[in-house]
């Protein structure tokens, strides 16, 4: 059984970029979320609209934000941040409290918003009004009127 979507070791890869570029050896939470924004998915896309923020000003703050390293990691040298480990394994519970079988991007980026530990990525995401109460009910307002059914009904549970 495959617990990722096809989308998540895409993030995955993006986010190691995205550390790479900003010089960091470890993939931190607002890498995670550089790579949620690189994947440019339309879930997000939409979920993004709705709060009226843009990804490249997201993005923009992200980056002011992130501390970057002194020189370039080798690829074979960069590891996950506890943080960001903690996180992949929120969104394998967020799958499964809403009963869907694969984990996405819109899991992914509830779990860095539930996630009780502080990081960049949940402050910029908190910044810009995206709650974790607000974004789950955005989804599931946004389930119950497409067929993209991240989330169970209230009533199912």
């Amino acid at each position: 059984m495959n617990l990722f979507s096809h989308k998540v070791p895409q993030i995955l890869a993006f986010s190691r970029a995205e550390a790479q570029r900003l010089f960091s050896a470890v993939i931190r939470p607002e890498h995670l979320l550089l790579g949620i924004i690189r994947s440019e998915d339309p879930a997000i896309g939409n979920l993004f609209s709705s709060f009226h923020l843009k990804a490249a000003d997201l993005k923009r703050q992200l980056e002011i934000k992130i501390e970057k390293g002194e020189t370039m990691p080798r690829e074979a040298d960069m590891t996950l941040h506890e943080t960001t480990s903690n996180i992949l394994k929120l969104a394998i519970l967020e799958a499964r409290l809403m009963k869907n079988q694969d984990v996405d991007t819109l899991h992914l980026l509830l779990a860095i918003l539930h996630d009780q530990a502080g990081n960049l990525a949940k402050d910029i995401l908190e910044t810009n009004n995206m709650q974790y109460n607000a974004i789950l009910d955005f989804v599931k307002h946004t389930a119950s009127t497409s067929s993209d059914n991240y989330f169970i009904n209230d009533d199912e549970i």
